[in-house]
């Protein structure tokens, strides 16, 4: 029973990876992230679905994709039962923890219910809730795994230097999310100035905002014009943008200094933690230089790998 708990985990860990990996290339071709002239073009290079549903238009570029990625969730949900089942089974003899297998039911089953109403592009909590909801499905099964291999009870990092480098990068995560689902990575051409956003008039009179609700409110929605497209990005965008960078640079700052304390207990991890975190700021310096779809999709897959390595590495050292 043991074997099949763990080779189950271990399936439904590739598939959640896959699955957010693609979710996230999709979520990004449609943000127009690509196009040229950079970033003049970005304001009027992307359009809204006015009827979000499971249902895919034939004309739509990625609808490929999309059944990919439908596919695959539907037989990730069925795998997440099963995993659930097997894990009260095994429970009987072994007395495993059910927190895990017992997260991944219920996230499974709220993206189900997002995922009946996506892609939703006007309100950004639907492509938020995406894009974290499957990263958190993969680190929660990788946390998992590894108590099953390792025989005991899962537990997080507990010493202060783990657990904060691990909540500074997914919280980095979760805001770079919230800057896709806004549309607002060409709000600031490389580092938001901080100062521009607080000075005096900055902030948009109210009533004259060009989405409804605040820069983080889950009820924020963005405004659409007749040809369907998303208006320009309000100086609310250029916040969102500017906190993310901010909260970016302080992770991987935290992740530095978690990588020189590796260096005396296990040099190789401390160098595989320092390549991660190098091949995420190389990526992000080439954004700047030419926006691409792979590059950003690249961006959320490195994320992902040193949010998981971050887990593994806490859980051994702790």
């Amino acid at each position: 029973m043991s074997r099949w708990l763990t080779l189950i985990t271990l399936i439904a860990l590739i598939m959640s990876i896959l699955m957010a990996v693609l979710s996230a290339y999709i979520r990004l071709s449609e943000s127009g992230i690509d196009c040229a002239p950079w970033p003049d073009c970005f304001q009027s290079s992307f359009s809204i679905d006015l009827e979000p549903g499971i249902a895919i238009e034939q004309q739509d570029p990625n609808r490929a994709l999309r059944l990919s990625h439908r596919f695959m969730a539907s037989a990730f949900g069925l795998l997440v039962v099963l995993l659930f089942t097997l894990a009260i089974w095994s429970q009987r003899r072994q007395k495993n923890n059910l927190l895990a297998p017992s997260l991944c039911l219920i996230i499974t089953i709220v993206l189900a219910i997002v995922g009946t109403n996506s892609p939703d592009l006007a309100h950004p909590i639907v492509a938020t809730t995406n894009l974290v909801g499957g990263m958190a499905l993969a680190v929660i099964l990788l946390w998992y795994l590894q108590t099953l291999m390792n025989n005991r009870q899962p537990s997080p990092p507990r010493k202060i230097y783990s657990a904060s480098a691990f909540v500074l990068i997914f919280t980095s995560v979760a805001s770079g999310a919230w800057v896709s689902a806004n549309f607002a990575a060409g709000s600031c051409a490389g580092l938001c100035d901080f100062s521009n956003l607080t000075a005096e008039g900055a902030l948009p009179a109210e009533g004259a905002l060009t989405a409804e609700g605040s820069a983080f409110s889950p009820f924020r929605a963005l405004e659409i014009d007749a040809s369907r497209a998303v208006i320009t990005p309000d100086i609310h965008n250029e916040m969102i943008l500017a906190w993310h960078q901010y909260i970016a640079i302080f992770a991987l700052l935290f992740v530095g200094a978690r990588c020189l304390q590796l260096m005396q207990k296990n040099p190789r991890h401390a160098a595989t933690l320092t390549a991660l975190a190098g091949a995420l700021v190389t990526v992000v310096f080439l954004e700047h230089q030419a926006h691409s779809v792979f590059l950003a999709s690249l961006h959320n897959g490195l994320a992902l790998m040193l949010l998981m390595t971050l887990l593994v590495q806490g859980r051994q050292h702790d």
